[in-house]
Protein backbone atom coordinates (compact mmCIF):
# COMPACT_ATOMS: atom_id res chain seq x y z
CA UNK A 1 0.00 0.00 0.00
CA UNK A 2 2.63 2.36 0.24
CA UNK A 3 3.60 1.56 -2.96
CA UNK A 4 0.03 2.81 -3.95
CA UNK A 5 0.75 6.38 -1.82
CA UNK A 6 4.02 6.67 -4.09
CA UNK A 7 1.93 5.88 -7.48
CA UNK A 8 -0.17 8.57 -5.98
CA UNK A 9 2.20 11.02 -5.31
CA UNK A 10 4.35 10.62 -8.95
CA UNK A 11 1.14 10.86 -10.71
CA UNK A 12 -0.17 13.56 -9.58
CA UNK A 13 3.15 16.01 -9.82
CA UNK A 14 3.60 14.16 -13.47
CA UNK A 15 1.66 16.29 -15.55
CA UNK A 16 2.37 19.88 -14.24
CA UNK A 17 5.18 20.51 -15.89
CA UNK A 18 6.58 23.13 -13.08
CA UNK A 19 6.78 20.36 -11.02
CA UNK A 20 8.73 18.19 -12.79
CA UNK A 21 11.05 20.62 -13.10
CA UNK A 22 10.97 21.44 -9.95
CA UNK A 23 11.71 18.03 -9.02
CA UNK A 24 14.86 17.58 -11.76
CA UNK A 25 16.54 20.66 -10.19
CA UNK A 26 15.91 19.17 -6.70
CA UNK A 27 17.64 15.60 -7.93
CA UNK A 28 20.49 17.74 -9.03
CA UNK A 29 21.62 18.87 -6.13
CA UNK A 30 22.50 15.17 -5.18
CA UNK A 31 23.72 14.18 -8.52
CA UNK A 32 26.81 17.01 -8.69
CA UNK A 33 27.85 16.58 -4.97
CA UNK A 34 27.71 12.53 -5.55
CA UNK A 35 29.74 13.12 -8.99
CA UNK A 36 32.63 14.50 -6.66
CA UNK A 37 34.64 13.65 -3.56
CA UNK A 38 35.76 17.40 -3.72
CA UNK A 39 32.49 18.69 -3.66
CA UNK A 40 31.58 16.06 -1.33
CA UNK A 41 34.47 16.84 1.02
CA UNK A 42 33.12 20.84 0.58
CA UNK A 43 29.69 19.59 1.51
CA UNK A 44 30.87 17.54 4.74
CA UNK A 45 32.60 20.69 6.02
CA UNK A 46 31.08 23.89 5.06
CA UNK A 47 27.14 22.82 5.55
CA UNK A 48 27.76 19.59 7.69
CA UNK A 49 25.31 17.20 6.19
CA UNK A 50 24.86 15.10 3.46
CA UNK A 51 22.01 14.85 0.79
CA UNK A 52 19.68 11.61 0.73
CA UNK A 53 20.91 8.80 -2.07
CA UNK A 54 19.92 9.25 -5.19
CA UNK A 55 16.37 7.43 -5.50
CA UNK A 56 14.12 9.95 -7.33
CA UNK A 57 11.55 7.30 -8.24
CA UNK A 58 10.57 6.93 -4.28
CA UNK A 59 8.52 9.76 -2.86
CA UNK A 60 10.02 9.47 0.56
CA UNK A 61 13.49 9.85 -0.82
CA UNK A 62 12.17 13.73 -2.37
CA UNK A 63 10.64 14.22 1.18
CA UNK A 64 14.48 13.81 2.40
CA UNK A 65 15.62 15.56 0.09
CA UNK A 66 12.82 18.53 0.68
CA UNK A 67 13.66 18.57 4.12
CA UNK A 68 17.53 18.85 3.85
CA UNK A 69 17.09 21.61 1.34
CA UNK A 70 14.52 23.34 3.54
CA UNK A 71 17.04 22.89 6.84
CA UNK A 72 20.49 23.47 4.99
CA UNK A 73 19.17 26.80 2.17
CA UNK A 74 21.06 28.80 4.29
CA UNK A 75 24.90 27.13 4.40
CA UNK A 76 24.10 26.22 0.37
CA UNK A 77 23.78 29.79 -0.34
CA UNK A 78 27.07 30.13 1.70
CA UNK A 79 29.28 27.07 0.04
CA UNK A 80 28.04 28.04 -3.33
CA UNK A 81 29.05 31.76 -2.75
CA UNK A 82 32.11 30.89 -1.54
CA UNK A 83 33.05 28.42 -4.18
CA UNK A 84 32.05 31.25 -6.52
CA UNK A 85 34.22 33.88 -5.02
CA UNK A 86 37.14 31.18 -5.51
CA UNK A 87 36.65 30.43 -9.33
CA UNK A 88 40.58 29.16 -9.06
CA UNK A 89 40.09 26.57 -6.73
CA UNK A 90 37.28 24.93 -8.57
CA UNK A 91 36.77 23.21 -12.19
CA UNK A 92 34.85 24.97 -14.63
CA UNK A 93 31.69 22.73 -14.54
CA UNK A 94 31.56 23.08 -10.75
CA UNK A 95 31.89 26.98 -10.85
CA UNK A 96 29.08 27.32 -13.05
CA UNK A 97 27.01 24.97 -11.60
CA UNK A 98 27.53 26.56 -8.12
CA UNK A 99 26.43 29.67 -10.05
CA UNK A 100 23.36 27.83 -10.89
CA UNK A 101 22.52 26.42 -7.85
CA UNK A 102 22.71 30.25 -6.16
CA UNK A 103 20.77 31.55 -8.59
CA UNK A 104 18.24 28.83 -8.20
CA UNK A 105 18.07 28.84 -4.16
CA UNK A 106 16.63 32.41 -4.74
CA UNK A 107 14.23 32.14 -7.24
CA UNK A 108 10.54 32.95 -5.69
CA UNK A 109 9.37 29.85 -8.03
CA UNK A 110 11.70 27.38 -6.49
CA UNK A 111 11.32 28.56 -2.91
CA UNK A 112 7.51 28.40 -3.15
CA UNK A 113 7.37 24.87 -4.56
CA UNK A 114 9.81 24.13 -1.94
CA UNK A 115 7.21 25.47 0.99
CA UNK A 116 4.52 23.82 -0.80
CA UNK A 117 5.94 19.99 -0.56
CA UNK A 118 7.39 20.71 2.97
CA UNK A 119 3.81 21.03 3.81
CA UNK A 120 2.29 18.65 1.72
CA UNK A 121 5.01 16.09 2.82
CA UNK A 122 4.24 16.43 6.57
CA UNK A 123 1.37 14.46 5.90
CA UNK A 124 2.36 11.98 2.97
CA UNK A 125 5.56 11.10 5.07
CA UNK A 126 3.70 9.52 8.39
CA UNK A 127 0.70 8.56 5.75
CA UNK A 128 3.42 6.70 4.39
CA UNK A 129 5.49 4.95 7.08
CA UNK A 130 1.49 4.15 8.50
CA UNK A 131 1.02 2.19 5.33
CA UNK A 132 4.48 0.43 4.93
CA UNK A 133 4.42 -1.04 8.39
CA UNK A 134 0.80 -1.80 9.41
CA UNK A 135 -0.38 -3.17 5.72
CA UNK A 136 -2.40 -5.76 7.46
CA UNK A 137 -4.20 -3.47 10.04
CA UNK A 138 -6.49 -2.44 6.70
CA UNK A 139 -8.81 -0.66 9.74
CA UNK A 140 -5.81 1.26 10.40
CA UNK A 141 -5.01 2.20 7.08
CA UNK A 142 -8.60 2.96 5.47
CA UNK A 143 -8.93 5.16 8.76
CA UNK A 144 -5.05 7.00 8.27
CA UNK A 145 -5.60 7.26 4.60
CA UNK A 146 -9.06 9.34 5.61
CA UNK A 147 -7.41 11.21 7.94
CA UNK A 148 -4.35 11.92 5.29
CA UNK A 149 -6.42 13.17 2.80
CA UNK A 150 -8.80 15.34 4.73
CA UNK A 151 -5.34 17.27 6.05
CA UNK A 152 -4.13 17.28 2.57
CA UNK A 153 -7.48 19.20 1.67
CA UNK A 154 -7.12 21.34 4.55
CA UNK A 155 -3.60 22.48 4.00
CA UNK A 156 -4.99 23.32 0.75
CA UNK A 157 -6.25 26.59 2.24
CA UNK A 158 -2.85 27.84 3.33
CA UNK A 159 -2.20 29.40 -0.08
CA UNK A 160 -2.21 32.59 1.50
CA UNK A 161 0.21 32.05 4.50
CA UNK A 162 2.99 30.16 2.17
CA UNK A 163 3.06 32.40 -0.71
CA UNK A 164 3.17 35.30 2.11
CA UNK A 165 5.83 33.90 3.68
CA UNK A 166 8.21 32.61 0.79
CA UNK A 167 7.00 36.43 -1.31
CA UNK A 168 8.37 38.19 1.40
CA UNK A 169 11.41 36.80 2.28
CA UNK A 170 14.08 39.47 0.89
CA UNK A 171 16.81 37.12 -0.30
CA UNK A 172 14.59 35.47 -3.04
CA UNK A 173 14.17 37.68 -6.59
CA UNK A 174 10.73 38.38 -7.78
CA UNK A 175 10.14 36.74 -11.04
CA UNK A 176 8.80 38.40 -14.39
CA UNK A 177 5.51 37.81 -14.54
CA UNK A 178 5.61 37.47 -18.54
CA UNK A 179 7.56 34.18 -18.38
CA UNK A 180 5.59 32.88 -14.83
CA UNK A 181 1.91 33.15 -15.90
CA UNK A 182 0.29 31.34 -18.98
CA UNK A 183 -0.68 33.37 -21.86
CA UNK A 184 0.31 36.16 -19.89
CA UNK A 185 -2.92 36.69 -18.22
CA UNK A 186 -3.13 37.38 -14.31
CA UNK A 187 -1.09 38.84 -11.26
CA UNK A 188 2.03 36.61 -10.48
CA UNK A 189 0.30 35.71 -7.52
CA UNK A 190 -2.68 34.46 -9.33
CA UNK A 191 -0.28 32.23 -11.26
CA UNK A 192 0.99 30.60 -7.93
CA UNK A 193 -2.52 30.31 -6.69
CA UNK A 194 -3.41 28.27 -10.21
CA UNK A 195 -0.37 26.03 -9.64
CA UNK A 196 -1.18 25.42 -5.86
CA UNK A 197 -4.84 24.36 -6.13
CA UNK A 198 -4.10 22.06 -9.14
CA UNK A 199 -1.13 20.40 -6.99
CA UNK A 200 -3.29 19.79 -4.07
CA UNK A 201 -6.52 18.93 -6.35
CA UNK A 202 -4.30 16.06 -7.95
CA UNK A 203 -3.01 14.61 -4.64
CA UNK A 204 -6.71 14.09 -3.20
CA UNK A 205 -8.11 13.08 -6.49
CA UNK A 206 -5.38 10.17 -7.03
CA UNK A 207 -5.61 9.30 -3.18
CA UNK A 208 -9.56 8.82 -3.63
CA UNK A 209 -8.70 6.71 -7.20
CA UNK A 210 -5.81 4.77 -5.82
CA UNK A 211 -6.98 3.96 -2.28
CA UNK A 212 -10.47 3.21 -3.14
CA UNK A 213 -10.92 -0.46 -2.76
CA UNK A 214 -9.12 -0.63 0.50
CA UNK A 215 -12.10 -2.59 2.21
CA UNK A 216 -11.67 -5.20 0.05
CA UNK A 217 -7.99 -5.85 1.35
CA UNK A 218 -9.82 -6.80 4.74
CA UNK A 219 -8.45 -10.21 4.74
CA UNK A 220 -5.25 -9.29 5.56
CA UNK A 221 -6.16 -8.71 8.88
CA UNK A 222 -6.89 -11.97 9.18
CA UNK A 223 -2.84 -12.32 10.04
CA UNK A 224 -2.74 -8.44 11.36
CA UNK A 225 -0.32 -9.73 14.97
CA UNK A 226 -1.88 -6.95 16.86
CA UNK A 227 -5.25 -8.62 16.69
CA UNK A 228 -3.78 -11.98 18.20
CA UNK A 229 -5.50 -11.24 21.41
CA UNK A 230 -9.07 -10.55 20.19
CA UNK A 231 -9.04 -13.23 17.75
CA UNK A 232 -8.35 -15.88 20.71
CA UNK A 233 -11.97 -14.58 22.14
CA UNK A 234 -13.81 -13.86 18.78
CA UNK A 235 -12.78 -15.61 14.96
CA UNK A 236 -12.34 -12.94 12.64
CA UNK A 237 -15.12 -13.40 10.78
CA UNK A 238 -15.67 -10.67 8.58
CA UNK A 239 -11.53 -10.88 7.27
CA UNK A 240 -12.66 -14.19 6.55
CA UNK A 241 -15.70 -13.18 4.50
CA UNK A 242 -13.48 -10.76 2.91
CA UNK A 243 -10.83 -13.82 1.51
CA UNK A 244 -13.91 -15.89 0.73
CA UNK A 245 -15.41 -13.31 -1.52
CA UNK A 246 -12.28 -12.13 -3.26
CA UNK A 247 -10.70 -16.05 -3.34
CA UNK A 248 -13.14 -18.32 -3.07
CA UNK A 249 -12.14 -20.96 -5.49
CA UNK A 250 -8.73 -21.20 -4.38
CA UNK A 251 -8.81 -22.07 -0.63
CA UNK A 252 -10.41 -25.08 1.08
CA UNK A 253 -12.21 -22.91 3.57
CA UNK A 254 -13.39 -25.05 6.30
CA UNK A 255 -9.77 -26.50 6.82
CA UNK A 256 -8.58 -22.87 6.86
CA UNK A 257 -11.16 -21.64 9.23
CA UNK A 258 -10.49 -24.85 11.55
CA UNK A 259 -6.31 -24.12 11.26
CA UNK A 260 -6.77 -20.44 11.83
CA UNK A 261 -8.76 -21.16 14.80
CA UNK A 262 -5.77 -23.44 15.95
CA UNK A 263 -3.24 -20.53 15.74
CA UNK A 264 -5.45 -18.29 17.28
CA UNK A 265 -6.23 -20.23 20.34
CA UNK A 266 -2.52 -22.30 20.90
CA UNK A 267 -0.43 -19.84 22.91
CA UNK A 268 2.40 -21.69 21.75
CA UNK A 269 1.67 -20.92 18.16
CA UNK A 270 2.36 -17.21 17.01
CA UNK A 271 0.14 -15.33 14.31
CA UNK A 272 3.14 -14.09 12.89
CA UNK A 273 3.71 -17.40 11.57
CA UNK A 274 0.94 -17.22 8.99
CA UNK A 275 2.10 -14.28 7.41
CA UNK A 276 5.72 -15.97 6.61
CA UNK A 277 4.96 -19.32 6.52
CA UNK A 278 4.54 -19.94 2.57
CA UNK A 279 4.37 -23.84 3.41
CA UNK A 280 0.86 -22.70 5.18
CA UNK A 281 -0.49 -21.30 2.01
CA UNK A 282 0.28 -23.60 -0.53
CA UNK A 283 -1.79 -26.47 2.10
CA UNK A 284 -4.55 -24.41 2.06
CA UNK A 285 -4.50 -24.04 -1.98
CA UNK A 286 -7.41 -26.41 -3.53
CA UNK A 287 -5.33 -27.36 -6.34
CA UNK A 288 -1.35 -27.15 -7.59
CA UNK A 289 -2.48 -24.05 -10.54
CA UNK A 290 -3.85 -22.11 -7.76
CA UNK A 291 -0.87 -22.32 -5.59
CA UNK A 292 0.81 -19.33 -4.66
CA UNK A 293 3.90 -18.55 -5.13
Amino acid sequence: MAHKLNIVLSQSVSSIKKCNMFFKTLNSFSYFFSASSKRMHCLDQEVKKRFPKVAPTRWNYNSRLVETICEYKFELNTMFQSIIENPDNWDNETYFAARGFLSVLQELNFNFLLAVFKDLFSVTTVLFDILQTKSNDISLCIRKVTEGKEDIAKKRENFENIFSETSSNEEIDEPQSKRLCLGNVGDVKECFRKLYYEIFDNVVNQIELRFQNLEKLKFLELINPSCSKAYEKTFPGIPFLSLKTAYGQHFNFPRLRSELNVFYFNEDLNIQNIATSKNYTHRQCTTPADKVM
